[in-house]
C-alpha cells in the first residue's frame, strides 16, 4: 500500500483536470448594435439582461452595462408572476459601474400598485448571485405574492451591492423575500409583512423609509447583522419582528406596537430602544449617525460590537474593526473624503406657532458628520430625522450640514419654514350666524366638522363651546361613519372641559355595534383632540378589523395622535379598543367601554396618567390590550378570557386594582411590567394577579384565583408576592422567581420567606417600614426604571429595594433580609465589621454569598498550577454567584490589573480557571471578584 499511494494521486489529480470547465461571460447593452447569441463581447452584447441569461450555463457570469432595464418579462417557474429578469441558473448577473447607473425596472399597476398586472423586478434561483444594481417600481400580483423587489429560492441566492427602492408586496418583502443580501440599501418599499426584507439574511446593508400595513417595516423574520434600520413604519415592529439582530442600529422607526422592535425579536449588541427583555451587548444611548448610514465620531456605536456578527466589509467596503462598531458603517480617519450630497425633506413648510415639523436628512457620500440650523438659534448635529417648532411666526431658513475631511465647513441643503400665529376656528352650538372660516365666536360654526373643514394650517385650532354634539358624520376609511373627522394635523379643544362638552356617536339599538353605528371621533397623524367627553360611539359589525370594527369612542392613524384631558365612556367595539385604538392618551379617563374581542378601554395605544375602570373584553385585556401604560390605575375591569386588568403590553408604575378574568390573569395576562402594585385581582383558574409575562420590582398582594393566587407561569424579579390566596399555590404557581419576597420558599436566586412589612396593608399603603427585608434585597439589573412607584431615585442604598417603593432612607448598605437571616442588625453598625475573623467583612460575605459567622466561608483563592496549557486559578466558590477573573504581570505599575474573563459561572465548593494565554514563565498574579 506504502507504493500505491504515490502513484494513485496523479492519477486522480489528471482524472479532475479534465471535468474542469471553464466559465463563459456573456455581455449585455442596453444600445448593443448588433446583439448575436451567445453574447461573448460588447459588439454582440445581448440589449436585455434575460437573453443573456438564457443564453448561459450553471457558473457562467453575466456583465451588464449601464442603462434602465425595463422591458420584457418571464413567468416564474410556477404560478403566473411575471419578473422582468428571470435568473434561473447559478450565474453571476453583474454590473460593470454600479446601482447608480444600472437599473432593472419592474412594473407597478396604477391605482392599486399590485395586481395581475405587475412585474417584479427580478426572480433568482438558488445559487444565482446578482451585483451592483437598483431594483425599483417592481410589484407583486395582489393574490400574496412575496418580494416586489427581488424573489429567491433560498438563501443561497446573494444579492450584493444593490439598491432596492420604490419595490411592493401584496404579501411579503417588499424589496426582498429570502436570500441573502449583503451591503445593500432597501429604502421606500412596502408590503403586508416585511416592508424592506423578509426571511433573509442581510449583511451590512441600510433599511429606511420601509413600509409595512402589518409588522416588520424594515424587516419581518430575518437576519440583520451590522445593518441600520431607521425611519421604517409598521403597526407591529416599525423597524423589525420576529428574526435575529446582531450588532444593528434599530433606532427612529415607528408602529403602533413596538416602534423599534416587537415580540419574537431577539437582539445583540444593538443600538435600539426600548432596551429587549434579553440579549447581550445592546444599549438604547442615541446612535449619533451622521446620515442614514454612517457613524458620527463620538457614536456610542463605535466599537460597541462583536466580532462573531461581523461578516465581509462595511457598507463603504472598508474592513471592520476589532471589536467592530454597530451598524453598516465602520469610519476610518483618512478615508471620510469625497463628495457629499446634501438633501433634506419637511413634511411640512407652512404652519402655525407650536406645530412640530419633522425633517430628514438625504446625505451621500462618506460624511463625517452633520447638524441641523433651524433658524431661532436652535442646532442638532448628528440626527438624521429631527422635529423642531417655533414659538414665534416669521420665516426660518433650515439648514441641514453635513461634513467630511474634504469638505470642513460643510455642504448644505436649506428650506423655509414659514410660521404664522395659531390660526383660530371657533364652533358654538347655538351660533346664529355662520360664515366659514368661522373666524370668531359671532361667526363660528355649529358644528365642529365644518370648523375642521375650514381649518387649513397645520397646527390651527378648533376652539370649542360647551354642548353635545351628536349630530352629522363622515367617512374616513371604507363606510364607517364618525361624527366628526379630524382629517388634518390640528388641534380641536374645549373652552370648559369634558363635563360640558360632549361628541356622541350612535349605537345601533338591539345590537350596539353595526352599519349604522356612529363611532364619535377619527383622529389623523398629529392631530390633537383635548378636553371632551366621548360617548356612546360604537363600531361596524363587518369590515376592516382595524379600521372599521375598531376603537368605538376614537380611532387614530398612529401614536402621533394626542388625545388629553378626556372622558371615553360608554363606547363599544366589535372589534378591539372599545373606548380608543391606537394614539397617546395623557390624564383621560375609560369607563365603561366594551369590546368584543381585545382593549375593552384601549387597544395599541399609549396610556399616561390614565384611569381605566369598569372597562370590559369578550376575549383579553378588559382594560387595555397591546399598550403602553404610565403611571395608570385600572380599577374593576374584566375580561372573559384573560388579562382583566391588561392583556400584552408593558406597564410602568401602575396599580392594578379588582379586576377579573374569567380564565387567566385577573389583573394581568403576559406583558411586561415594572413599578406596578396588583391588588384584590381575581381569575376563575390561574394567575389571581398576573398570569405569564415579566414583573420586575412589582408588589403582588390579596389577589386570588384556583392556582397561583398570585401569579401563575409568570417570572417575577425583584417581587413581593405575599398575601394572596388560592387552593393551590396562594402566592405562585409554575412561576419563575428570584430576589423575591414570598411563601413557601421557591427554586432561584434571592429568594427569602420574610414577611415583607409594608407600612399599612390595610390601607393599600405598600411602602417599607423601616426594618422590612426587602430593602437592598434586589438585584439592580432587573431595575429597568430610574424611578419607583412614587417617583423616588430608585436605588438608594447601593441595591434596588424588592416591591415597588423605593426606601429613601436605609441606614444599611447590606440586604436587610440577609443581614437578618444571620443575626446583623441592619442599622449599619456591622456592614464592615468582620465577626468570623476570615479576612472578610460583612459586606464582602454579602456580596459574595457566604457565610459571616464560617470562618472557613468566605471568597478566597485556593491554589494557582502549571500547565503546557496555561495557569490554573482555584478559588472558593458558591452556586450563586457568577465571577470575573482579572491578571497583572507586575504588581509596581499603578493599574496592573487586567480582565482575562467574565461571568464565569460558579458552582458549590471550588471553581476553577485556565488562562490559556499564560504560557510563558511569567510572573503572573490573579485576583477574582462577583460579578
Amino acid at each position: 500500500m506504502k507504493k500505491l499511494i504515490p502513484q494513485l494521486i496523479p492519477v486522480l489529480l489528471a482524472s479532475l483536470s479534465l471535468n474542469v470547465i471553464a466559465a463563459t461571460t456573456h455581455y449585455v447593452d442596453l444600445n448593443s448594435p448588433s446583439p448575436t447569441p451567445p453574447y461573448l463581447d460588447w459588439i454582440t452584447a445581448a440589449t436585455n439582461i434575460q437573453h443573456a441569461v438564457d443564453a448561459a450555463a450553471a457558473g457562467d457570469e453575466i456583465v451588464v452595462t449601464n442603462g434602465v432595464y425595463q422591458t420584457g418579462g418571464r413567468v416564474v417557474v410556477f404560478g403566473a408572476m411575471t419578473n422582468r429578469v428571470l435568473v434561473n441558473k447559478a450565474v453571476t448577473v453583474r454590473s460593470v459601474n454600479g446601482p447608480a447607473v444600472t437599473v432593472i425596472r419592474g412594473y407597478r399597476v396604477p391605482g392599486t400598485t399590485n395586481g395581475s398586472s405587475a412585474v417584479r423586478c427580478v426572480y433568482l434561483t438558488n445559487g444565482a448571485a446578482l451585483y451592483g444594481f437598483t431594483l425599483t417600481n417592481g410589484a407583486t400580483r395582489s393574490l400574496g405574492d412575496n418580494g416586489g423587489g427581488v424573489w429567491c429560492e433560498s438563501r443561497s441566492a446573494v444579492v450584493s451591492n444593490c439598491t432596492l427602492t420604490g419595490n411592493s408586496a401584496s404579501g411579503y418583502g417588499g424589496g426582498a423575500s429570502d436570500g441573502t443580501l449583503n451591503n445593500c440599501t432597501l429604502n421606500g418599499n412596502s408590503a403586508s409583512v416585511g416592508g424592506g426584507a423578509f426571511y433573509g439574511t442581510l449583511n451590512n446593508c441600510t433599511l429606511n423609509g420601509n413600509l409595512a400595513s402589518s409588522e416588520g417595516g424594515g424587516a419581518s423574520y430575518c437576519t440583520l447583522n451590522n445593518c441600520t434600520v431607521t425611519g421604517n413604519s409598521a403597526s407591529y415592529g416599525g423597524g423589525a419582528s420576529g428574526g435575529t439582530l446582531n450588532n444593528c442600529i434599530v433606532y427612529y422607526n415607528t408602529a403602533l406596537v413596538g416602534p423599534n422592535h416587537y415580540a419574537y425579536s431577539a437582539l445583540n449588541y444593538c443600538c435600539t430602544t426600548p432596551l429587549p427583555g434579553g440579549g447581550a451587548g445592546n444599549f438604547t444611548a442615541e446612535p449619533q449617525l451622521a446620515s442614514l448610514s454612517h457613524l458620527n465620531a463620538n457614536s456610542p456605536c463605535l466599537g460597541a460590537g462583536s466580532a462573531t456578527y461581523a461578516k465581509g466589509v462595511d457598507i463603504d467596503g472598508e474592513a471592520w474593526a476589532g471589536p467592530p462598531s454597530i451598524g453598516c458603517d465602520e469610519p476610518h480617519p483618512g478615508a471620510l473624503t469625497g463628495a457629499l450630497s446634501v438633501a433634506l425633506q419637511s413634511t411640512y413648510t407652512n404652519v402655525a406657532t407650536g406645530f412640530e415639523v419633522n425633517f430628514t436628512a438625504e446625505i451621500g457620500g462618506r460624511v463625517s458628520g452633520s447638524r441641523w440650523e433651524f433658524g431661532d438659534g436652535t442646532i442638532v448635529s448628528n440626527r438624521p430625522y429631527a422635529s423642531h417648532s417655533w414659538v414665534a411666526a416669521g420665516g426660518y431658513p433650515v439648514v441641514l450640514r453635513a461634513y467630511n475631511e474634504n469638505h470642513p465647513a460643510g455642504v448644505t441643503a436649506t428650506t423655509m419654514v414659514h410660521v404664522v400665529e395659531q390660526p383660530v376656528h371657533y364652533v358654538a352650538l347655538g351660533g346664529v350666524v355662520t360664515m366659514s372660516p368661522y373666524a370668531s365666536w359671532t361667526t363660528a360654526a355649529t358644528n365642529i366638522q365644518d370648523a375642521v373643514d375650514a381649518a387649513t394650517l397645520p397646527g390651527a385650532l378648533v376652539l370649542v363651546s360647551n354642548g353635545v354634539y351628536q349630530t352629522g358624520g363622515r367617512v374616513a376609511y371604507g363606510t364607517m361613519t364618525n361624527r366628526v373627522s379630524v382629517n388634518k394635523p390640528v388641534t380641536v379643544r374645549s373652552v370648559n372641559g369634558p363635563a360640558v362638552t360632549v361628541i356622541r356617536g350612535y349605537q345601533v339599538p338591539g345590537t350596539t355595534n353595526g352599519d349604522s353605528a356612529v363611532r364619535c371621533v377619527y383622529l389623523t397623524n398629529e392631530a390633537v383632540l383635548y378636553g371632551f367627553t366621548l360617548t356612546n360611539g360604537a363600531t361596524r359589525s363587518l369590515g376592516d378589523n382595524t379600521r372599521e370594527r375598531s376603537g368605538g369612542g376614537v380611532w387614530c392613524e398612529s401614536a402621533s395622535v394626542v388625545i388629553s384631558n378626556c372622558v371615553l365612556s360608554g363606547n363599544s367595539a366589535s372589534y378591539y379598543g372599545g373606548g380608543a385604538s391606537h394614539a397617546t392618551l395623557n390624564n383621560c379617563v375609560l369607563s365603561g367601554n366594551s369590546a368584543s374581542y381585545y382593549g375593552g378601554g384601549a387597544s395599541y395605544a399609549t396610556l399616561n396618567n390614565c384611569t381605566l375602570t369598569g372597562n370590559s373584553a369578550s376575549e383579553q385585556g378588559g382594560g387595555a390590550a397591546s399598550s403602553t401604560l404610565n403611571k395608570c390605575m385600572l380599577i374593576g375591569n374584566s375580561a372573559s378570557k384573560e388579562g382583566g386588568g391588561a392583556a400584552g403590553g408593558t406597564l410602568n408604575n401602575c396599580a392594578l386594582t379588582g379586576n377579573s378574568a374569567s380564565n387567566l390573569g385577573g389583573g394581568v395576562f403576559y406583558g411586561a411590567l415594572d413599578n406596578c402594585t396588583l391588588g384584590g385581582n381575581s381569575a376563575f383558574n390561574g394567575g389571581g394577579g398576573a398570569s405569564h409575562g415579566t414583573l420586575n420590582n412589582c408588589i403582588l398582594t390579596g389577589n386570588s384565583a384556583s392556582y397561583g393566587g398570585g401569579a401563575s407561569q409568570a417570572t417575577l424579579n425583584n417581587c413581593i408576592v405575599y398575601y394572596n390566596t388560592a387552593p393551590v399555590g396562594p402566592n405562585h404557581d409554575y412561576s419563575t422567581l428570584n430576589y423575591c419576597c414570598t411563601t413557601p420558599l421557591l427554586a432561584g436566586t434571592g429568594n427569602f420567606t420574610n414577611t415583607p412589612l409594608f407600612v399599612d396593608s390595610a390601607t393599600g399603603n405598600f411602602r417599607l417600614q423601616t426594618s422590612s427585608p426587602c430593602i437592598n434585597a434586589g438585584n439592580n439589573t432587573y431595575a429597568n426604571n430610574t424611578t419607583d412607584s412614587d417617583g423616588n431615585p430608585r436605588v438608594i442604598g447601593g441595591t434596588v429595594d424588592i416591591g415597588a417603593y423605593e426606601f429613601q432612607s436605609p441606614s444599611s448598605v447590606l440586604s436587610y433580609a440577609w443581614a437578618q437571616q444571620n443575626g446583623l442588625p441592619t442599622d449599619g453598625s456591622a456592614d464592615f465589621t468582620d465577626a468570623d475573623g476570615d479576612g472578610m467583612n460583612n459586606y464582602g460575605e454579602w456580596r459574595s454569598d457566604t457565610n459571616p459567622t464560617n470562618s472557613l466561608s468566605s471568597l478566597r483563592m485556593v491554589n494557582a498550577t502549571n500547565s503546557p496549557n496555561g495557569k490554573t486559578v482555584t478559588w472558593q466558590s458558591v452556586a450563586t454567584r457568577n465571577y470575573w477573573l482579572e491578571r497583572a504581570t507586575s504588581l509596581a505599575l499603578a493599574s496592573p490589573f487586567q480582565t482575562i474573563a467574565t461571568n464565569i459561572v460558579g458552582v458549590a465548593g471550588v471553581k476553577s480557571f485556565t488562562d490559556t494565554s499564560a504560557t510563558n514563565a511569567g510572573p503572573y498574579f490573579y485576583r477574582v471578584g462577583v460579578q
